[in-house]
């Protein structure tokens, strides 16, 4: 798993205050915390086991932390995420237009085409499956950007 989980703690030694602090750590090896659909995926199955894992939905005092992790010596790294993933961008764009058919049956294509490009159906994803997960979150969520 890319995405994952490595922390827990209890935020103080008051039983009356003892809450659960998640870290999810992005650390995608030699991705350098891209965003395209395995990151996607993983975050979403990430973010899924945060919200429903037994464990943790027995408590409403829990917060979450999301940051990078350097792949090398597994520090914190120097970046949180680096966008959008540019090669992959550029393969799917490859791989839409050749199976096209060309310039005359990509004239002949509707508007609606323009939503089933990969990078627009990526982005919309993300917005839709991760950034809406983590807003409506049932617990304070805090991006530590690197």
């Amino acid at each position: 798993l890319v995405a994952t989980i490595l922390s827990s703690s209890s935020t103080s030694d008051d039983d009356d205050h003892d809450g659960i602090i998640l870290t999810l750590y992005l650390h995608r090896h030699t991705e350098k915390n891209v965003i395209n659909p395995t990151m996607i995926s993983l975050l979403v199955q990430a973010l899924h086991v945060i919200d429903t894992h037994p464990i943790l939905s027995h408590t409403n005092n829990k917060s979450l932390i999301i940051t990078g992790i350097d792949h090398d010596d597994l520090k914190i790294c120097k970046f949180f995420g680096n966008g959008l993933d540019l090669e992959w961008m550029m393969k799917a764009s490859n791989n839409q237009s050749n199976t096209n058919g060309g310039a005359a049956a990509a004239a002949a294509v509707s508007a609606a085409t323009k939503t089933e490009n990969p990078t627009s159906r990526m982005i919309e994803m993300f917005n839709s499956q991760v950034l809406a997960k983590i807003l409506t979150l049932p617990f304070r969520t805090v991006a530590a950007i690197n």
